[in-house]
C-alpha cells in the first residue's frame, strides 16, 4: 500500500480543496496534519451505505485499489478505509505512523493509527478520521495519567491511561441514543474505546476481524442499516436510515 507525492498533493488539493498545495510546502508538521484531518472529515464520509447496498456474496474488506478510488472519488467509507488511507497518506508525506487496534463494540473492531515523534523523541497522537465523531486535530498521548477534556464539535472527550492501553471517553449524549450504562464510570463518562496505543500491529493483524465487520451482519449493526456522516464546515451531517441529523448554527 501506498501512495506517491503526486498522488498525495492531488488528494490533498484536489479532492480534500486545501488551497495551495505543492510538494515543496508539504513538511511533516503538526500544523500541516490538523488541518488534513479537519479537511478530511468535512469532505470524507465515514458511511455504510456502499456496504449495505451489496448482495451477501459480493461483501468483503475492500482492497487497497477499492481504497483509493472511494477516497478520491469523495465516496468515504467504514473504519478500515478510512483510517488505512489516512495512513498511507501520511507516510508519504513523510509522517512516521503506525497502526493500533481498538475495541468499540467488539474485541479488535477497529482499525485506528498513531502518529510518532512529532512532538519530540516518543511522543504519540491519535489521529482518529474512521470512527464518525467530530475528531478534527491529532490528539496527543504523552500524559501522566488522564489527558485535559477536549470539545470537538459537538463532542466532549477525554482520554485515561491505563497499564497497556487508553480508555477514550466520551460524555453521554443520551439525546442522540440510549446509553449502556454498564459502560459508565464513577464520574459519569461513557467508555467509547480501549485502544491499545502502545502494540503498534501490521495491517494484516485486522484481516479477520474486519473481514466479519465487512461481511457478517451480526458482526455489525452498519450492515443492517445505512449510515453516513460527515461534518460540512464542521457542522454534523448525519443520516441513518431514513433520518437525517443535521447541526445547525444554532447548536441545535
Amino acid at each position: 500500500m501506498s501512495l506517491s507525492s503526486h498522488e498525495a498533493v492531488e488528494f490533498l488539493s484536489g479532492t480534500l480543496e486545501m488551497p495551495a498545495v505543492s510538494s515543496e510546502d508539504l513538511k511533516p508538521t503538526l500544523p500541516l496534519l490538523n488541518h488534513i484531518i479537519k479537511h478530511f472529515q468535512q469532505i470524507i464520509p465515514f458511511q455504510s451505505v456502499v456496504a449495505c447496498s451489496l448482495d451477501d456474496e459480493r461483501r468483503h474488506l475492500p482492497s487497497w485499489s477499492e481504497i483509493q478510488q472511494n477516497l478520491f472519488a469523495k465516496y468515504g467509507g467504514l473504519c478500515y478505509s478510512l483510517n488505512v488511507f489516512m495512513k498511507v497518506l501520511l507516510e508519504s508525506l513523510g509522517y512516521e505512523v503506525v497502526y493500533v487496534s481498538a475495541d468499540i463494540a467488539r474485541i479488535n473492531d477497529h482499525v485506528t493509527v498513531i502518529v510518532l515523534n512529532l512532538r519530540g523523541a516518543g511522543s504519540k497522537d491519535l489521529v482518529e478520521v474512521g470512527c464518525g465523531y467530530p475528531t478534527f486535530q491529532a490528539f496527543p498521548l504523552d500524559f501522566d495519567d488522564e489527558s485535559p477534556v477536549y470539545i470537538s464539535g459537538f463532542l466532549r472527550h477525554k482520554f485515561v491511561k491505563r497499564e497497556n492501553s487508553i480508555i477514550w471517553y466520551h460524555e453521554p449524549r443520551q439525546a442522540y441514543r440510549p446509553i449502556d450504562t454498564s459502560k459508565l464510570s464513577p464520574e459519569g463518562w461513557f467508555r467509547y474505546a480501549e485502544i491499545k496505543a502502545f502494540t503498534p500491529c501490521d495491517i494484516r493483524y485486522f484481516e479477520s476481524s474486519m473481514t466479519a465487520t465487512y461481511t457478517v451482519k451480526e458482526k455489525n449493526n452498519f450492515l443492517l442499516t445505512p449510515r453516513a456522516v460527515v461534518f460540512e464546515s464542521c457542522k454534523l451531517v448525519a443520516i441513518k436510515g431514513n433520518n437525517l441529523l443535521q447541526k445547525l448554527k444554532t447548536g441545535k
